[in-house]
């Protein structure tokens, strides 16, 4: 114990703190005084990877619950925010301060991979011969299938007897999707008599 008129304590839990007296004529008193330790709020926070144009909702766990939700750079005040963050790796911070009055952060990170933006052309050919569907894909690496005809190079060859449609199915490395369509028109050939 100490013997000044005045302690500095630090408890881990709510404890109760008994002080003696002794007045100069021997008298004595004896008062206590109840510290109380709230606990420091834990947060857990959600994270995510997407493709850019697309949402999402970070959600957080948060205990005790019943406090002050502040959330950066969305100035949000709910449990959960949904966001449509660019390209790039984005943080997000969740500042919470409970009913005691007692502080905790957590910041989560949320990655966003480019969609792959594509254009092709759309040839026009004569009836038997072979029109060559080029697209242009960025990013350029992926995987491609081409439909109908299943083909997986980045460009193809074909000769349909009449007018038709391909469609480019791409996916980056990063697992982000896009498709396009090719329109090949075909030219009937020209008849001698």
């Amino acid at each position: 114990g100490s013997n000044s008129s005045s302690v500095v304590v630090s408890p881990s839990s709510s404890q109760v703190y008994t002080v003696n007296y002794t007045a100069p004529n021997g008298c004595p008193a004896s008062a206590q005084y109840t510290v109380t330790v709230n606990p420091t709020p834990t947060i857990a926070l959600s994270s995510s990877t997407l493709c850019s144009g697309n949402s999402v909702n970070i959600s957080s766990t948060v205990t005790p619950g019943g406090g002050t939700y502040t959330w950066l750079p969305t100035n949000s005040n709910s449990s959960s925010i949904n966001v449509s963050p660019p390209t790039g790796v984005n943080n997000y911070t969740l500042n919470y301060i409970t009913s005691a009055g007692c502080f905790s952060s957590a910041v989560t990170s949320i990655t966003v991979y480019p969609t792959p933006t594509l254009s092709v052309n759309n040839p026009t050919v004569c009836y038997g011969t072979v029109a060559v569907l080029q697209p242009t894909v960025l990013p350029s690496t992926g995987n491609y299938t081409w439909l109908p005809g299943g083909q997986n190079t980045s460009t193809i060859a074909v000769s349909p007897p009449s007018n038709s449609s391909y469609t480019l199915f791409y996916q980056t490395n990063d697992g982000c999707n896009n498709s396009i369509v090719s329109n090949v028109v075909v030219m009937p050939n020209p008849t001698v008599t």
